[in-house]
């Protein structure tokens, strides 16, 4: 839906992009509110990933007030390299973000095998004093 909302404005609201622009923010302010009061995601670093996501996103549309009418070619040209950078910087870190999470998932399965492992020898030892 928010996709869907987040589309629609930029498609229907053609003029003024002032306009356009400050219902994009209200529009991603409003999903911040709605990640941090409700509990969407059931792992709390997914929703701390995408609270940040939002957040970059706002400030990104926030950026967008400069390039509106009143600025020249020269000055979107170099605002569209600073959003190219942010982008890019954005994506580096969701990617650092999922390959930690990835890590951490492994050595928490490799540690869980082995503490199933340490219990089952556990018990077989002390199946064994039973017998005796």
């Amino acid at each position: 839906m928010r996709r869907l909302l987040f589309a629609a404005v930029i498609i229907l609201v053609i003029k003024p992009i002032s306009v356009q622009v400050s219902l994009l923010i209200w529009l991603s302010t409003y999903v911040v509110f709605y990640l941090c009061t409700a509990k969407p995601y059931k792992d709390p670093s997914d929703k701390k990933i995408e609270i940040f996501n939002e957040i970059a996103l706002v400030l990104m549309i926030d950026q967008s007030f400069e390039i509106t009418e009143q600025y020249n070619g020269k000055q979107r040209y170099a605002q569209a390299w600073f959003y190219i950078i942010c982008f890019l910087a954005l994506f580096a870190v969701n990617v650092g973000f999922a390959i930690i999470k990835l890590n951490l998932y492994q050595k928490y399965r490799i540690c869980m095998v082995k503490r199933m492992q340490k219990k089952a020898m556990e018990k077989r030892l002390w199946d064994k004093l039973e017998i005796q």
